[in-house]
């Protein structure tokens, strides 16, 4: 889970001076639910209408079990 991967080394990016945000097309509940679960030590945004994933052009049509699906 690259949540996960940058927790586990989110102190040498920060020392190396990136300032991180987790960004999901999630509801604010789904999110906050998932910090918690995993404590992470940066801040998640619910993008539910995907402003800000759609301007980083990171949304994509991707497949999963021959069936397509939309996700970061």
């Amino acid at each position: 889970m690259e949540a996960c991967n940058l927790s586990d080394n989110y102190s040498k990016l920060k020392k190396a001076g990136f300032q991180l945000l987790g960004v999901s097309g999630d509801t604010v509940k789904k999110q906050k639910n998932f910090h918690s679960k995993f404590a992470f030590p940066y801040d998640l945004i619910a993008d539910e209408n995907r402003d800000i994933i759609e301007k980083f052009g990171v949304w994509q049509e991707k497949k999963r079990l021959e069936k397509p699906i939309w996700e970061l």
